[in-house]
């Protein structure tokens, strides 16, 4: 899977979410969400919870987390 972190970074800044705020809401520390994030290593129970959390619909989940090359 492949993560388009731009498209995610502007999700989290649309909702008013520092990394710190998506990482505690995920139940990880911010030094581990920035690292799955530099390396697009997402846990699928991340991406759920975070589909959640940020109520995407699903155009946006698969923009952010099934991006084409």
């Amino acid at each position: 899977m492949k993560v388009d972190k731009k498209a995610l970074r502007a999700e989290l800044v649309l909702h008013g979410l520092t990394q710190e705020k998506i990482a505690k809401a995920l139940g990880i520390n911010r030094d581990t969400f920035r690292r799955r994030m530099d390396t697009n290593t997402f846990h699928l129970a991340d991406v759920y919870k975070m589909v959640d959390f940020l109520s995407l619909q699903e155009d946006e989940i698969l923009k952010i987390f099934f991006a084409k090359d």
